[in-house]
Parts: structure tokens; C-alpha cells; sequence
């Protein structure tokens, strides 16, 4: 082999060698292009990207700051709402002393027996015959006198009587114990809040006595006082209006509220009088209203 042979066989294989490259260069632009378009395409995505995540972090920022500014509504609306309950609470306390104060002057009656179409006169006539003649108290006039709550069978309706004067009243309760044991019960007329209260009351009551302490109601409150320091220890004076006006009522002894316990509306007993003495009152009252 020459010297010219080889020189064509070198001649050959280098352009075999450029024509292979020149291949290989066209495929690798032809992908660095493919490369290219695909990272425009992602560019302008992110692009698009961006201008969502802006927008979203604008949104973002617009909800906390509506989230807090609802908070603060929130809070605001929470305190107004507690202040809220305060004054209805302060004002159903009031309402209710001033119910109670309104009743100063009742008194509550169960046991009192009641005939059929009892009209309100001769339920007065029946709580007069009981003031006089079982609680051997001189004649107080009532305002009025009836029956409240629904029928029962078998079982006389509370009787509500109005005094003219709360002394009077408050002398019906103390002399009250003098029907101890029977079938009359002698209370304050209380509205069913303070009823209510006076119910919730009773387990602290019974506790305090236990105890060997006194305890009473004075209307829909509990006091509890020593025994070995009741003389020297100030008197509880209510704040309001009802409780000035009717803590005299509440001078009951504790063994009769504890039998009162188990009544309604924790009523004292007291004892009713016989039909013989009741038609005997009614006949007395009949010939003081002729004269």
C-alpha cells in the first residue's frame, strides 16, 4: 500500500468523521432548541405563576387582615353580650324585688280547704275565721283574699290574702307557730324566682343547722348567722327596696322552716278549723257586717 492509497483512506475517514459530527451536532441543536422552547414555555408559566401568587399573597394579607378586624368584633361583640347578661341579670333581680316588694302585704295560705265556686268573699271570710280565732288575733282587715294556681282533686288551692297594712301580716307569721303540726301553712308570698332561689337555698340551710348555726330566709336570701355571736353580730341589711321592706316577715323559727321543707312554697302549717267552727265564724261575720 502507497503512500497515495493512504492518504485517500485518510481523506475518507476524516470525512466520515465530519459528516458523523456534523449529524451529531445538527441532533444536539436540534434538542438544545427543543431545550430552549421548553424553558420558554416554562419561563412564561412561571411568569403567569407569579402574577397568581402575588395576587393570592394580596388576598392572603386582605383575609388577615379581615380576620382580625372580625376578631376584634368578635371580642367587642363577646364583651357587649357579657355586659348584656349582666344588666338583664341586675334587672330580673330587680324586677323580682320589686315583685316581692309589691307582696309585702300577702300573705300565702296552703291547706285552707276550698268548697266548690268559691268566691272570693268567702275566702276571706275562711283566712278572717283563721286569724281570729286560731291565731287569737284581734281584726285585721284585708284588702283581699283568693285562690291561686289550678285545681287539684282532692287538694284545696293556695289562698293568697292581702292585708291593709304589712305589721298585720308579719303578725299572721309570727303567731303561726301556734298551728304547728296541723294542716295550714303560713308563708310570705313570694314571686316563683324567689321561690325558686329559696328551693336551691335549702341544702345550705340544712348544712348551716346541722352546724348548730341559725339559718333563715329573708325573702329569696339566705342568712346565717352564730349562735354565740348573734347578740353582738350586726344585722344583715339588704340593699334593696324589698329586702327593707320586709325583713320583719322573715323572723321564722328555724324548726318551722325545716317542717316547711317538704311543703310547697315552704309554708308553715297551721291548723284549720272545723266545719262547725267555720260555720259558726261565718255567722258571726254575717251578723258584724248587718250591724
Amino acid at each position: 500500500m502507497n503512500l497515495q492509497e493512504i492518504k485517500m483512506m485518510m481523506d475518507v475517514q476524516t470525512e466520515a468523521y465530519k459528516n458523523a459530527l456534523q449529524v451529531f451536532v445538527s441532533q444536539c441543536n436540534v434538542r438544545i432548541d427543543g431545550c430552549n422552547e421548553t424553558i420558554g414555555d416554562l419561563k412564561r408559566s412561571l411568569e403567569f405563576s407569579q402574577v397568581d401568587i402575588d395576587d393570592l399573597k394580596n388576598q392572603v394579607k386582605l383575609l388577615l387582615q379581615e380576620k382580625e378586624t372580625q376578631t376584634k368584633l368578635i371580642a367587642e361583640l363577646k364583651q357587649e353580650l357579657l355586659e348584656s347578661r349582666e344588666t338583664i341579670k341586675a334587672l330580673t333581680t330587680r324586677c323580682n324585688e320589686l315583685d316581692d316588694l309589691q307582696r309585702c302585704n300577702n300573705l300565702r295560705i296552703d291547706g285552707l280547704p276550698e268548697v266548690d265556686a268559691e268566691t272570693t268573699e268567702q275566702t276571706a271570710v275562711a283566712v278572717s275565721s283563721v286569724l281570729r280565732e286560731k291565731l287569737e288575733l284581734r281584726e285585721q282587715p284585708l284588702e283581699s283574699a283568693h285562690r291561686v294556681g289550678p285545681r287539684q282533686e282532692g287538694r284545696p288551692r293556695p289562698a293568697v290574702a292581702r292585708f291593709t297594712r304589712q305589721l298585720d301580716r308579719d303578725a299572721a307569721l309570727r303567731h303561726g307557730k301556734m298551728l304547728r303540726g296541723t294542716n295550714i301553712y303560713l308563708n310570705e308570698d313570694l314571686c316563683p324566682a324567689s321561690r325558686k332561689m329559696r328551693t336551691d337555698q335549702l341544702p345550705a340551710l340544712k348544712a348551716a343547722r346541722a352546724q348548730g348555726k341559725i339559718a333563715f330566709f329573708v325573702n329569696a336570701k339566705l342568712i346565717i348567722k352564730e349562735k354565740s355571736n348573734d347578740r353582738d353580730a350586726p344585722r344583715n341589711t339588704g340593699t334593696s327596696a324589698g329586702l327593707r321592706q320586709c325583713t320583719a316577715s322573715s323572723a321564722v323559727e328555724p324548726q318551722a322552716t325545716e317542717r316547711t321543707v317538704s311543703q310547697p312554697d315552704f309554708q308553715e302549717k297551721q291548723q284549720l278549723p272545723n266545719d262547725s267552727e267555720s260555720r259558726r265564724t261565718t255567722r258571726q261575720a254575717t251578723r258584724a257586717e248587718n250591724h
